[in-house]
């Protein structure tokens, strides 16, 4: 999704705001992974100027959806803009901007499934920004991780944007000066070198979960403590389950393949089925290398999660 406008319009720049939005969709239309345009982002009380925009986008793409992102989406549950298009957005910062306690999050939710009734909500931002907010990189881990998990327990909730990527310079920037201001939002560097918040949101958007790792000739020990195992030390073959998430992200994996390094140091590909949501699937890696790393990756080529 590409955003044409920020906030509301005056008379002036609603030309301006056409023009942005032809000149958006001249430049982008044959993306593959666009799969709508973004009339404006944080607006309120405007919803005719929205429409009448969107129906503009629409004599230049009748395909793709048209939404705007909000960020007082929870409080204006009758007439909020992105109510009015065809998906509603929220840019979701309880706890930090939308108030000190976060755990007014799940009633929010609930209020907003009400205003929106069968449709599914997209999160097109979230995050913590520093220094505008305390606690660097260990406070933004926990607000990630409280906010997902919020966020997968609301079924109308279809996916999420995280905001973002890596800091950046702007005039709006809480440290520096002049073209040095920047604002500290993101889970790597200006110079994209990651954070520790960075390994943790790539698990959290990975579609598919390890949630066994074990000695393939592995078996419980009946009088021992619970859970303990006893192993044959002379196989080195390990049994693996993965299972796709159920929740968000959640969609069926096509293509995707497991790699590892076996324990002569040769390279190891092993094509997975289609999976849907839900799905587990068991396999055998042979002769695996000692310290059980592997890595799953998509038919791109990309890595989305390892051990």
């Amino acid at each position: 999704m590409v955003a044409a406008a920020w906030q509301t319009l005056t008379p002036e720049l609603r030309q301006v705001a056409r023009e942005a939005i032809e000149e958006m969709i001249e430049a982008h239309y044959n993306h593959p992974c666009l799969y709508g345009w973004g009339i404006s982002n944080e607006v309120w009380g405007n919803q005719e100027e929205i429409k009448a925009l969107a129906d503009f986008a629409l004599t230049l793409d009748p395909v793709r959806i048209m939404d705007v992102c909000c960020n007082k989406t929870y409080e204006e549950l009758k007439d909020n803009p992105s109510l009015v298009l065809d998906l509603p957005t929220w840019n979701e910062y309880t706890g930090t901007w939308h108030g000190n306690n976060r755990e007014e999050l799940p009633q929010r939710l609930a209020s907003i499934r009400e205003a929106i009734g069968e449709r599914p909500m997209l999160i097109t931002e979230a995050g913590l920004c520093e220094p505008a907010f305390v606690g660097g990189d260990g406070t933004r881990i926990d607000d990630m991780l409280y906010h997902v998990k919020e966020w997968q327990k609301t079924d109308y909730i279809c996916g999420y944007i995280y905001f973002c990527l890596q800091d950046y310079r702007t005039q709006m920037g809480e440290e520096g000066l002049g073209k040095w201001r920047i604002r500290r939002h993101g889970v790597t560097k200006v110079n994209l070198t990651p954070k520790a918040s960075y390994y943790v949101l790539r698990q959290l958007m990975a579609p598919i979960d390890i949630t066994e790792v074990l000695p393939a000739n592995s078996m419980k020990s009946g009088d021992a403590l619970a859970g303990q195992i006893v192993v044959d030390n002379s196989d080195h073959d390990a049994r693996i389950t993965l299972q796709v998430k159920n929740t968000i992200p959640s969609y069926t994996l096509r293509g995707y393949t497991l790699n590892y390094k076996d324990g002569n140091g040769q390279r190891q590909n092993i094509a997975l089925p289609d999976m849907q949501p839900g799905m587990k699937h068991t396999l055998v890696l042979k002769n695996i290398n000692a310290q059980y790393a592997f890595e799953i990756q998509r038919p791109n080529g990309y890595k989305v999660i390892e051990y």
